[in-house]
């Protein structure tokens, strides 16, 4: 997970599948739609923090997880089936622009501190919202301008959220 961006590496997105990460390695994030954990892991640990409701509770987990002196692993040699978005409508749900906006400046907020965090503050709000705010005005999307900037203003009205 990168500091700087509160976002995760998307190993093969957009590519062909050639076989080329049919292999097992160590990952600093596993996918919530496709973890499989030890119950000793999860009594040390404790469940995914329940604040984040949608996307991210896996990004914050697996940083506890970490803590806590485990290794998370990629396993490409597994089948796993995941229809992205389909409970909440879609890339353009006004659910998921505002959980997704919500929760990555909540995962910040949780997991990083001093520099890292500022800098992926100020990457956030110069580069990924003014980009995203001109995407959805381009496409005339004023409803999800306004999931974005309600998903932000979230962290400035719930400004104590317990870091367990």
């Amino acid at each position: 997970i990168k500091a700087f961006t509160g976002r995760g590496e998307r190993i093969g997105w957009s590519e062909s599948d050639t076989g080329q990460y049919d292999k097992i390695y160590k990952t600093d994030l596993g996918h919530g739609a496709a973890l499989i954990v030890s119950r000793k892991v999860v009594g040390e640990v404790g469940l995914m923090p329940e604040v984040y409701f949608l996307y991210y509770e896996e990004h914050d987990w697996c940083e506890q997880v970490k803590r806590k002196g485990y290794d998370m692993y990629y396993v490409g040699t597994s089948r796993v089936i995941h229809k992205e978005s389909v409970s909440t409508g879609g890339d353009e749900s006004y659910l998921k622009v505002h959980y997704l906006h919500r929760n990555r400046l909540l995962f910040m907020r949780r997991n990083f501190h001093g520099f890292p965090y500022f800098v992926g503050v100020v990457f956030l709000f110069l580069f990924s919202i003014p980009k995203k705010t001109i995407f959805y005005l381009r496409k005339g999307k004023l409803t999800l301008i306004k999931a974005l900037f309600n998903g932000i203003a979230w962290n400035f009205t719930n400004p104590k959220i317990e870091n367990t």
